[in-house]
């Protein structure tokens, strides 16, 4: 339980925000705010310090194995090019999956087999 509020301004309808916006800011200036906002990540990063985290302690049962698929010089040409069209969105990032960068392969696999020594 962390007992302390958020300083923000929380947004159930989009159309409200220009008014919560100001009754927020005319409550206390902003100045103001931006030192309750940074009191408050103070306070969140020494709460988040005293949490116990087992995740330490525990074995690792998978390793990732990550490969790099070779290309010929024509196929890394083509994804230098690919790679400007993609770039040239301007939402390229929401593209990220299946991008011209998306060409190595990453597996799971439990330690100890083949491909998974420890």
């Amino acid at each position: 339980d962390f007992p302390h509020r958020a300083p923000f301004v929380f947004v159930d309808d989009w159309a409200r925000l220009p008014s919560l916006l100001y009754e927020f800011l005319r409550a206390a200036p902003l100045d103001q705010r931006l030192s309750d906002l940074r009191d408050y990540r103070t306070t969140l990063e020494t709460h988040l310090r005293t949490l116990p985290l087992q995740l330490h302690d525990q074995p690792h049962s998978l390793r990732s194995s990550c490969t790099q698929t070779a290309l010929s010089p024509p196929q890394v040409r083509d994804q230098v090019q690919a790679a400007k069209r993609y770039y040239a969105s301007a939402s390229w990032y929401d593209l990220h999956l299946g991008g011209p960068g998306d060409h190595g392969t990453c597996t799971k696999a439990p330690l100890g087999d083949a491909t998974g020594r420890a």
